[in-house]
């Protein structure tokens, strides 16, 4: 892409500087005056401060010109204001304690002075942080820092592979329980079943509803048939009687049969709801729960039989 003409007031102002200046630094005793002079515009232009800043170290020499050391010190200044820095904490969020020996790397490069707390300096832009420790999973994170910006604080959290804690508790044996043994025996004649507490445990009186529910459709059906059919039978003893057709009277009939007949289905399905709500609870085993029990008297010991007949 070609440069504007104003892009290129930069490159040509240093250009002419170095020009300038070329026979005086020429004429120095240090040979990398000229060369770093002009490096450290071109690389602060390139925003590469930190090499810039190497660079106005090396012109700031007293070896150098005094014009060359005098800007030099300038951009120096300038410069360490323009660097960004920034402060890597790794912390571990099993224990929460940090991370002290966890190894930091920038851009694919080892930065010991990160892992020992102290701060970083680096070029605007963006770089890629990665955190490394034993026994952790690595962390990896892009961050962009800004021109300018210092002391800026990035936050890394560690998990372990391995939770000891859940180790140690998988390791524990676990204690045996206790076994509770029922016998199921059928009732026999004459023996006595005195009453227990446990007696209504698992009760349900679901079926007991739900033949009540039919139970009282029936008796609703029965009494709605019966009514409107005795209705229309008084209009035929009003109208037609005792002439009436079979046309007329059977279908009168058959309602006043099917009244008769649900309200039977009613009678019988309430006496079964209310059987079903007042029987004893049964076993969920299919038998009879039996349990017996000893305990020591005055004069011997007392042995019985509990259960649910």
């Amino acid at each position: 892409m070609p440069l504007s003409p104003f892009s290129r007031v930069p490159f040509v102002l240093v250009a002419s500087v170095a020009i300038s200046f070329a026979p005086t630094l020429a004429r120095a005793a240090d040979p990398q005056c000229a060369p770093a002079y002009e490096n450290a515009q071109l690389l602060r232009q390139r925003g590469k401060l930190e090499s810039a800043r190497a660079a106005a170290l090396v012109c700031a020499r007293p070896s150098c010109p005094e014009v060359a050391r005098k800007d030099c010190s300038a951009w120096l200044e300038q410069m360490q204001r323009e660097i960004p820095s920034v402060t890597v904490i790794a912390r571990d969020v099993t224990t929460g304690e940090d991370a002290t020996t966890a190894r930091v790397l920038v851009d694919g490069i080892v930065r010991p002075e990160a892992s020992a707390g102290r701060a970083l300096e680096l070029d605007p832009g963006l770089h890629v942080f990665r955190v490394e420790s034993s026994g952790a999973e690595p962390v990896e994170q892009s961050v962009t820092v800004f021109q300018g910006e210092r002391d800026r604080i990035l936050r890394f959290a560690l998990k372990r592979t391995g939770s000891p804690s859940a180790a140690s508790t998988a390791a524990q044996p676990v204690a045996p329980q206790p076994i509770a043994i029922v016998h199921t025996m059928p009732p026999s004649p004459g023996s006595a079943t005195p009453a227990s507490a446990d007696d209504g445990r698992g009760r349900t009186y679901l079926p007991a509803v739900l033949v009540g529910s039919a139970s009282a459709l029936s008796l609703g059906a029965s009494a709605w048939i019966g009514l409107t059919a005795r209705h229309d039978l008084t209009g035929l003893r009003t109208s037609c009687a005792p002439a009436c057709s079979d046309g007329d009277v059977d279908p009168l009939r058959r309602r006043l049969l099917i009244s008769d007949v649900t309200l039977g289905v009613g009678i019988i399905g309430a006496a079964v709801a209310v059987y079903l709500f007042a029987r004893p609870p049964e076993s969920s085993s299919g038998g009879t729960a039996t349990r017996v029990d000893v305990s020591p008297t005055r004069g011997g010991g007392a042995f019985a039989v509990r259960g649910t007949f």
